[in-house]
């Protein structure tokens, strides 16, 4: 049997069974991660983006993080800024 570990950074959480025992060969269950508010989900630590993931065909132990980071903030406004200047004379 394999063992299957899922964990998040301080910026999220996660839904499923954090940690699985499964046979080689099989699957595990979906584990999805779930962002704080204001912030957004990156990716997993072995790079994949799948979001549920559910990893399939086990064939060792696997270790992985869900990786969140901030949500950019956009300026929000009208302020154009559409001044003019005059040179001297």
């Amino acid at each position: 049997t394999y063992t299957l570990s899922y964990t998040a950074n301080a910026n999220g959480t996660l839904t499923g069974t954090t940690s699985q025992t499964v046979n080689s060969g099989t699957s595990g269950t979906a584990i999805t991660a779930v962002p704080s508010a204001g912030y957004y989900f990156v990716s997993w630590s072995d790079s994949s983006t799948s979001n549920p993931r559910t990893d399939t065909n086990v064939t060792s132990n696997k270790t992985v993080s869900a990786t969140f980071t901030l949500t950019p903030v956009t300026p929000s406004g009208g302020g154009g800024g559409g001044g003019s200047s005059t040179p001297s004379t």
